[in-house]
C-alpha cells in the first residue's frame, strides 16, 4: 500500500514531498530513505514490513489472480491504465 505523508512524518520526522497533504502518498524519497523508513517502522511496530519482490510487484501490477491475462494492469491498452 502507499505510505501516506502522515505516516512518513510520524516515523521519519520530516516530509520530503513536493505535493503536500497528509493523506497523499509520500514521494521524492530515495531507496536508502525507504529502507531506513522500513527499519524504523519495524522497530516502532514490532512487525516485519518490507518492499515487495520484483515477482510480487509484477503480480500485483498485472491484477493478481483476477488479471484476465491483460498485458497491463486492467487492460491491454496502455492509455486505459496509464498517464502517458
Amino acid at each position: 500500500f502507499e505510505v501516506t505523508q502522515r505516516l512518513w512524518k510520524a516515523v521519519m520526522g520530516y516530509n520530503p514531498s513536493n505535493f503536500v497533504g497528509d493523506d497523499l502518498p509520500v514521494e521524492q524519497v530515495s531507496y536508502a530513505e525507504v529502507m531506513l523508513f522500513i527499519e524504523k517502522l519495524n522497530q516502532l511496530t514490532g512487525k516485519k514490513f518490507r518492499l515487495p519482490t520484483e515477482a510480487e510487484w509484477e503480480f500485483a501490477a498485472r491484477g493478481g489472480n483476477s488479471s484476465h491475462n491483460y498485458l497491463y494492469s486492467g487492460s491491454n491498452n496502455p492509455s486505459d491504465v496509464a498517464w502517458c
